[in-house]
């Protein structure tokens, strides 16, 4: 989905980022009563967000001024495609009519 693409621009750093954390938090539970594995943990964690909190907010900046970019210079096209992949395709369904007994009908009517 494209709400996800900022998460795959920053994959490398995002990995690095959890990695760290996840090794902090298993040096935590292996040795549970130490106030200092506990307190770096929650300092990795805590960091951990922000910068992934950062970097989700940086794309949608950039991707905002790109859509504008777009519409200043009239770019129609590259505007409609842009907000095409922030919101992802638009999902059509055809719901067939049913008759009074359950079958599935036409959406035209039967002369």
């Amino acid at each position: 989905m494209a709400v996800l693409a900022w998460f795959n621009v920053n994959n490398f750093a995002i990995r690095e980022l959890l990695g760290s954390k996840n090794e902090a938090h298993a040096a935590k539970l292996r040795n549970p009563n130490s106030a200092a594995l506990h307190d770096k943990w929650k300092e990795l964690r805590s960091s951990s967000q922000r910068e992934l909190r950062h970097m989700e907010n940086q794309w949608w900046t950039d991707k905002g001024h790109e859509i504008q970019q777009y519409a200043d210079n009239n770019e129609p096209e590259k505007l409609y495609e842009a907000i095409k992949a922030v919101h992802g395709p638009r999902q059509r369904s055809i719901h067939p009519v049913k008759s009074k007994d359950g079958n599935k009908e036409s959406r035209i009517a039967k002369a």
